[in-house]
């Protein structure tokens, strides 16, 4: 992608906190972890939370949008059980999911 190319500037400005503290900082200068999955779905479950489904509809909608940027064929869009994951290719950059209490 060119540097001066306007969806470039816009993700750089959205995604370079994120990535920065990724790659660039050592573990004890680190504002943000990284925690997976599989370790909210722990917590909530502690307070009795489960998580809830996502449409097919919602996947091809995400889908949808990533197709609209010229960079989004390296972007991912999956499911990880009912929750959605969004990548840069292969790569996990941000999750979400919905929850309700029983």
């Amino acid at each position: 992608m060119k540097q001066d190319y306007e969806c470039r500037m816009r993700l750089e400005g959205i995604l370079s906190e994120g990535i920065r503290n990724i790659i660039a900082m050592e573990d004890g200068e680190r504002m943000v972890r990284d925690v997976k999955i599989d370790v909210w779905r722990r917590f909530f479950a502690r307070y009795r939370m489960v998580e809830t489904t996502f449409s097919d509809s919602s996947l091809y909608q995400a889908n949808l949008v990533t197709k609209k940027f010229e960079c989004g064929n390296f972007c991912t869009v999956e499911r990880n059980g009912k929750c959605l994951i969004i990548g840069w290719k292969g790569t996990t950059i941000h999750s979400i999911s919905a929850w309700k209490f029983l």
